[in-house]
């Protein structure tokens, strides 16, 4: 079950984003994907706990989402990040 302060951010054709990305994934016939994550992992944070067992199917997700030296809103803090820290801490407290 997802937490209460995720839902899902957009949808196609009246079907919630998150869906599409699992149908995706599941369906890619070349073994394991690798999962890009340009801007807040609201979504992914969603996926995973709608359908965690969605990860055997993940071989890495990729994070736009941290600084070496300085983040690009706060001194501390970078965008994807900032916009929705819980979704943040959900995706890499599951290791994904």
């Amino acid at each position: 079950r997802a937490p209460r302060h995720v839902r899902a951010v957009n949808d196609v054709d009246g079907v919630p984003c998150v869906e599409h990305m699992r149908r995706a994934i599941e369906a890619h016939d070349g073994g394991r994907v690798t999962l890009v994550a340009t801007g807040p992992l609201t979504n992914v944070a969603l996926l995973l706990a709608t359908a965690p067992q969605i990860t055997r199917h993940i071989d890495e997700l990729v994070v736009m989402g941290g600084a070496e030296t300085v983040g690009n809103i706060t001194p501390a803090a970078e965008f994807n990040i900032l916009c929705d820290p819980e979704a943040a801490a959900a995706v890499f407290a599951r290791g994904a």
